[in-house]
This record gives C-alpha cells, structure tokens and sequence, in this order.
C-alpha cells in the first residue's frame, strides 16, 4: 500500500472538473518535485491557490505518475505573486490578473485583511470606482454564502461557513 504524503503547491491550472463537482483533475507546482498532476475526488481549488495536499503517489496507465490527493487544504498565498494569482483567477467577479495586480500593488501583503475587514478601502485602488467595488464586495459576500470564496489560510472547504463578523467564510477540508 502507498505511503501517504502531504505537499504542498501552487494550483497552475484545472485540466477537468465534473460538473457535478464529484471529480476533478489539475496541476500544480512545487520547487521540490516540480510540475505534477492531481487527481481528486472533489471539486478543484482555483487556479492561483496555494495548497497542501493529502494523499498518495500513483501511475496511470495512460497518464503516467499522478498525485492521488485525499483532501486538501487551502494555505496563505506566499508573497505579492501568490496574491495575484489567487485574486486574479476569478475567484472574485469583475477581478482579472491586471485589477488583481493593481489591488496587491495597493495593498500589499494587507490584501487579505483589508478585503476582509475594510472592502471599501477598493475603492483607492486606479479602476476601481463606486460601483466597480460594490460589484466586487458582493461578490465576495455571494460567494462566501455558497462557501465558494475564503480567505486562503482560513478556506479550508467547499463546505464552508460563514465567521461571526465576517463576509467571507472559513471551512472544513476539502
């Protein structure tokens, strides 16, 4: 029987996602062991998310060596790259890779917590005016009700519920 790792990467893209979010395939990085692919029994993090994943080393017959992850877990972005990964991957409506670059230059390693506790600070940002806040906040907070938006260190599953005091959602694994 496999040994059971955990590692962690950055997600670099979803190669399948069921529709039904009962399967999905993606790829992801790591400086250790390089460009991987994962598969699991679940719905995919976002393109852009650091995560840790649980599970075991496999081999497809057809696609060769394959991470076969158990769970895995969302992790604090490291750094502004992280961050504009993360943000820019559509995880918010109406923030692309160039508003999510602009947000970070802003804010800095703040991001997170000034989207969390002063989302109408966004409005400091160049592009972004009244409405295009607005947009951006309640994505957020539409999102976090259908547990689909979390801060990364707290975004642990697609599960997720909401913090008193938070518009955003913390979790249970994925």
């Amino acid at each position: 029987m496999a040994e059971t790792v955990s590692i962690e990467i950055t997600i670099k893209n979803i190669v399948f996602q069921a529709a039904t979010g009962t399967f999905s395939v993606f790829r992801g990085e790591n400086p250790e062991v390089g460009t991987i692919s994962i598969v699991y029994k679940g719905q995919a993090p976002y393109a852009g998310e650091q995560v840790r994943l649980t599970g075991t080393w496999g081999e497809h017959p057809r696609f060769g060596r394959q991470f076969q992850a158990q769970s895995w877990e969302a992790i604090q972005p490291k750094g502004a790259e992280g961050l504009v990964k993360m943000l820019g991957s559509g995880v918010l409506k109406g923030v692309g890779p160039a508003m999510a670059q602009r947000i970070v230059d802003k804010f800095g390693e703040d991001t997170l917590e000034i989207l969390e506790k002063f989302p109408e600070r966004l409005r400091e940002v160049s592009g972004i005016g009244k409405k295009k806040a607005e947009a951006i906040v309640t994505s957020m907070e539409i999102s976090g009700k259908t547990g689909n938006w979390c801060f990364p260190w707290k975004a642990t599953g697609s599960a997720a519920t909401s913090l008193p005091g938070s518009r955003l959602c913390t979790g249970i694994r994925r």
